[in-house]
């Protein structure tokens, strides 16, 4: 099952330089889907404005209900970046992607690089 869009919104103020916040948990599938991700659970992040430049994701810790400390934590590697107005969907158990499953009851949060809160899923 999947969780429900995010949803921000946000002042037609052009965005020069994005904040880490910016970035959503935007849909997460704990069940696979047959045609995505080889049946294997994903995270889809995404950042819902239509300006700005890039954003940095290299040292983003994305992890589950095991903390970001875990084994299985996915720091993002460094070049990643994510443009306004585009998707990045993370297929688990791959050899570039997160390694945790997600379980129907799991958390999904991404952290920035100094470990603060951006987004999460609350429990699924």
């Amino acid at each position: 099952h999947d969780t429900p869009h995010s949803l921000l919104f946000l002042s037609a103020t052009a965005f020069w330089l994005l904040p880490s916040n910016a970035v959503l948990i935007n849909e997460v599938s704990d069940q696979g889907t047959v045609d995505v991700c080889n049946g294997n659970d994903w995270i889809e992040l995404s950042i819902p404005i239509e300006e700005g430049a890039p954003l940095d994701l290299a040292g983003f810790v994305l992890h589950d209900d095991n903390g970001p400390n875990d084994a299985y934590a996915y720091t993002f590697p460094s070049p990643t970046s994510l443009n306004p107005g585009d998707y990045l969907l993370l297929c688990t158990k791959t050899t570039d992607g997160p390694q945790f499953g997600i379980g129907g009851s799991d958390t999904v949060t991404l952290l920035d690089p100094s470990g603060t809160l951006v987004s999460t899923t609350g429990p699924l």
